[in-house]
């Protein structure tokens, strides 16, 4: 719910941030880049619009890969977990998502620093070893979650530091899906940095 960065339009009044798009880090600054629609702005006569490029507050690190299987739930899906914000536990700006999970179902994210595959209810468990919990929240009317993760909140032992990998994973409630009533997304592996 806070701001995480402002950009200021170079033309008052051409809405700017009408549509956006995450570029990566494009000149080499170490931050990660965003364009910014102005299909307001007229460079080139009426309506001709523009798009600006803006280097973000957020430093480009880590790396984050998807791993394990997930299986088809109540909603007709295979629920997914993706990560967005940044990397970087400076900023304390990681944010992990869902998707593709039953609608108005509890859940939660947790955490481990081992990958492994087995059953578990009507899915897989992706994450071993010792589990942090990061408390429950609920899928919205999509199906989708997300977490803001706090580096400077975390459970004893689940301390987030620059250079550590952990995985990640969305556990979520199913009871149409009959079974075991709960099922999981497929595991992240996120590597952060400074």
């Amino acid at each position: 719910g806070s701001t995480l960065a402002t950009f200021t339009s170079l033309v008052p009044g051409d809405d700017l941030g009408y549509s956006i798009a995450g570029l990566g880090d494009v000149n080499g600054d170490g931050k990660l880049d965003v364009a910014c629609g102005a299909h307001l702005a007229a460079p080139n006569g009426m309506a001709s619009g523009q798009v600006e490029v803006y280097s973000s507050p957020f430093v480009s690190c880590g790396s984050i890969v998807n791993y394990c299987l997930s299986n088809v739930n109540s909603s007709g899906n295979a629920a997914t977990i993706s990560a967005g914000g940044s990397t970087s536990v400076s900023t304390n700006a990681f944010v992990l998502q869902a998707a593709g999970c039953p609608s108005i179902q509890n859940g939660l994210f947790f955490y481990g620093a081992q990958r492994q595959q087995i059953v578990w209810g009507n899915g897989w468990r992706c994450v071993g070893g010792q589990v942090y919990r990061l408390g429950v929240v609920p899928t919205d009317n999509l199906g989708g979650a997300w977490k803001l993760v706090d580096f400077t909140n975390l459970p004893p032992g689940g301390t987030i530091t620059a250079g550590s990998t952990w995985d990640f994973q969305f556990w979520f409630r199913d009871p149409p899906a009959g079974g075991s009533e709960y099922n999981q997304t497929d595991g992240l592996e996120v590597t952060f940095c400074p």
